[in-house]
């Protein structure tokens, strides 16, 4: 039985002081003064500390005198008498003596007759101890007479067995002239000690076993202070508070170590002998009722093991709890407050888990090594048309695909058998179409392949867009080539027709020049300059379906080199508004020379033609930037409205008339064209009166 050592009582008694809870010894008197000496300030002791007591007097002291003496000794005597917490009890074996108490039932008698059955005598006191509890009371405090057996033979001390391991102090009187030196040595070590009046003064006697006992159980002691107060665990100590039906409604904290106050943030000082109710207000109302739970153990005896999330201190513990004598419950306890969070953690992320695995549209099995489904998700069980639940344990070939095999283009059995990712594409009439299948495998803590992730992703749509899309591209590829031949043709066939027709227009403008009247000067002027006007559509559009067609002849190109020839090109153009063209460091790569000639002479012209007021300045530069060479052709021009940017780079798209600037609004779109086919891209930046930069890339390699 587990005692908690450290739990003195104040004896009372001078010449022994405080005393461990469990503790009996004798007195030896000769006299009725002699069991007054010792006896009255006991008791006083035990009532002045809510403890219950019960005095069974001995011969030849009376329970009147013993009355007497207490009231004389112990202030508010009769308080303690009416709530029954001292009771006296004659040693004469007469039972019809009126109770002490309020309950007006002879108690003593009670008791006296439970300690008159010697074979009864040591459970008579545990129910002592049990009243003691039920009334509120910290422990039992007892005092009894003894007597031997018979003359100088072996002696009975009445229950002394039954105090060791409980919450009660015992004092076993003899009468001294009734033993011989052998028997009262005898008694001696029946007891931690005995008190014996010599030459007109009391001393403390212990015999050799009683001495060697007392320091095992010092050292006992101190060994279990030290494991005590350094053990990581919290540990208290409590008495239970029943309410007045008899109901746990409250405990008491009488000890708890070090580590209780880390673990609560209650220092030792402050919380020992307060009521739990006043140290964690609410508690009583807590759902996890300690309250409850501690009373059952302390009345009943059982131990418990539980978790508890404790409110008032927002924190987690795993408890024990046990009963070391009823009335008084410990506990030891550790914060698992981190391991509850991390628990809730995986619990969150497992639903977490589940919820995305359940939400994701693509079909998800979880196969083993034997092909089997371990586990599929929600999208997955209803193209089956099952609950996810019937497909577990069933062979994947069976269940998905209805044969007796897996399929040879399974990529799962290729993820077995080399432990890699796969990915197929899949037509599976049970699943009603076409999938793109991936399986990643699964290992195990020892790397063992134990299965895989197959995801199958319903494209069926997108390889009907992607026919549909195949066909359509054929389609458009064969109509711009048809369209390009067209355009091709009818530049080159309407060349000749026109160049006679401008021929002769201009013959008759010099043969006939002032000698018709003026209007016929003026409309030969108007076909003069409508027929170059056409020439020079013929010769773009002509241009423009050339890029592109034929076998494209990409060689490491200088773009220095090239940007020289088309500066070249426009020299009169460049003279004439005395423009700056300005370019450092381009570099070489693949391309068609003579169609990067023609995308820069189609830049610059238009940065020269589309000046602002200031004289025109034009700077070309590149950059290499992932892998490919951005090239940059920027000007102090008028600039372009940025809602204009879609439209410059379509045939025939022009921002201005004819009047205000010439051209044939097929540059641009000439010089996107020349740009993908070259694998690049072109766009803009700009802004009215802001100058234009126009980007365009050329990949590093082809």
């Amino acid at each position: 039985m587990y005692t908690v050592h450290s739990d003195k009582r104040k004896s009372g008694i001078s010449l022994i002081g405080d005393l461990p809870w469990g503790t009996h010894f004798c007195q030896f008197y000769q006299t009725k003064q002699d069991l007054l000496d010792i006896l009255v300030p006991y008791f006083r002791a035990g009532l002045e500390n809510n403890e219950f007591c019960v005095w069974v007097t001995s011969e030849p002291l009376s329970v009147e005198d013993a009355k007497r003496a207490l009231k004389k000794a112990v202030p508010h005597f009769e308080k303690y008498a009416k709530k029954g917490q001292m009771q006296l009890v004659p040693s004469t074996r007469c039972h019809n003596t009126k109770g002490q108490g309020p309950s007006g039932k002879s108690i003593r008698s009670e008791i006296r007759a439970e300690l008159d059955s010697e074979g009864q005598r040591n459970s008579a006191i545990l129910t002592m101890l049990d009243k003691a509890v039920l009334g509120g009371f910290e422990g039992l405090r007892l005092a009894c007479s003894a007597f031997p057996a018979k003359e100088g033979g072996k002696v009975f001390a009445c229950g002394a067995d039954a105090i060791v391991g409980h919450n009660a102090l015992a004092v076993f009187a003899y009468p001294r002239d009734r033993f011989d030196a052998i028997s009262l040595m005898e008694v001696v070590k029946d007891h931690r000690f005995a008190l014996v009046r010599n030459a007109g003064r009391w001393e403390v006697i212990e015999s050799s076993e009683a001495r060697t006992v007392k320091d095992a159980l010092k050292r006992s002691e101190e060994k279990l202070r030290s494991l005590f107060s350094n053990m990581s665990e919290g540990f208290a100590y409590h008495r239970i508070v029943l309410d007045e039906k008899g109901k746990p409604c409250d405990y008491v904290f009488l000890e708890v170590n070090e580590s209780f106050g880390r673990l609560t943030g209650f220092e030792g000082k402050d919380i020992i002998g307060k009521k739990v109710t006043e140290a964690l207000p609410g508690i009583e109302k807590d759902p996890a009722d300690l309250i409850g739970k501690y009373g059952k153990v302390a009345m009943t005896g059982e131990p418990i093991q539980f978790e508890s999330y404790s409110g008032p201190l927002n924190k987690w513990f795993s408890i024990s709890a046990f009963s070391p004598h009823k009335g008084y419950f410990a506990v030891t306890f550790s914060d698992i407050t981190e391991r509850k969070c991390a628990e809730q953690e995986l619990v969150r992320a497992k639903e977490e888990w589940e919820r995305t695995f359940d939400s994701v549209p693509d079909l998800i099995a979880i196969l083993d090594n034997q092909h089997r489904i371990v586990r599929v998700n929600k999208a997955m069980a209803e193209r089956l048309g099952h609950d996810a639940e019937e497909c577990v344990g069933m062979p994947c070939y069976r269940y998905v695909h209805g044969l007796s095999s897996p399929p040879g283009c399974c990529p799962h059995s290729v993820t077995m058998k080399d432990g890699c990712q796969h990915i197929a594409e899949l037509h599976e009439d049970r699943l009603g179409g076409d999938f793109l299948v991936s399986t990643t495998p699964l290992f195990d803590e020892r790397g063992q392949l134990i299965g895989s992730v197959h995801v199958a992703r319903d494209i069926t749509e997108r390889k009907k867009a992607e026919e549909q899309l195949k066909m359509t591209m054929t389609d458009l590829e064969r109509s711009n080539k048809e369209l390009e031949q067209f355009a091709y043709i009818s530049s080159h066939d309407l060349q000749e027709p026109l160049r006679t027709i401008s021929n002769y227009v201009q013959l008759i403008g010099r043969r006939y020049k002032n000698r018709l009247d003026s209007d016929a000067d003026e409309f030969i002027d108007y076909i003069v300059g409508g027929a170059v006007h056409m020439q020079t559509l013929l010769n773009d559009l002509l241009t423009y379906s050339r890029v592109g067609s034929g076998q494209k002849s990409f060689s490491l190109t200088d773009l220095n080199s090239v940007l020289e020839r088309a500066v070249a090109n426009l020299k009169d153009a460049i003279d004439r508004n005395n423009a700056e063209i300005n370019w450092t460091g381009l570099p070489s790569v693949h391309a068609d020379g003579t169609r990067m000639a023609q995308l820069f002479q189609n830049l610059v012209s238009n940065a020269v033609k589309f000046r602002g007021s200031d004289l025109p300045r034009v700077q070309i530069t590149a950059e290499h930037k992932d892998k490919e060479w951005v090239v940059r052709v920027s000007d102090n021009g008028i600039g372009i409205d940025p809602k204009y940017f879609d439209r410059i780079f379509l045939i025939f798209k022009r921002l201005h008339s004819r009047g205000e600037y010439e051209g044939s609004g097929i540059g641009l779109a000439i010089c996107k064209k020349i740009v993908e086919t070259h694998g690049g891209r072109i766009w803009v930046e700009s802004g009215p009166g802001k100058g234009t930069t126009f980007y365009f890339t050329i990949p590093e390699k082809r």
